[in-house]
């Protein structure tokens, strides 16, 4: 999966979030993309480190720093892909309907 992700971030244009979007939904490979709800959901649960998580809830509408990216993977790993995308499914939805930025639910 390294040599995948690696192999994928040298395209130019294609980003971390990206790249793990790429993996999870299109190759059906284990990854979790981080967009500013997943980001935004993890930061409200407790999941990151604190100056991740505050850093997180001042974006807008751009992903994530690729730290945040790493720090869930890391995380997230023993989960296989049919749970990743699960879960990144569930909480975009919930980042993007209930949890949003600026009148949570």
């Amino acid at each position: 999966l390294t040599e995948a992700h690696d192999y994928l971030l040298g395209i130019p244009g294609l980003g971390v979030k990206c790249v793990a979007c790429v993996l999870l939904l299109g190759c059906g490979r284990p990854a979790f993309p981080v967009d500013v709800n997943v980001g935004r959901i993890c930061a409200r649960l407790g999941w990151l480190p604190l100056e991740a998580a505050e850093a997180v809830e001042d974006l807008d509408d751009y992903a994530p720093e690729p730290a945040v990216h790493q720090y869930l993977r890391d995380r997230l790993s023993a989960l296989d892909q049919v749970e990743l995308f699960e879960l990144h499914y569930q909480m975009i939805t919930l980042g993007k309907v209930f949890c949003t930025k600026r009148a949570p639910n």
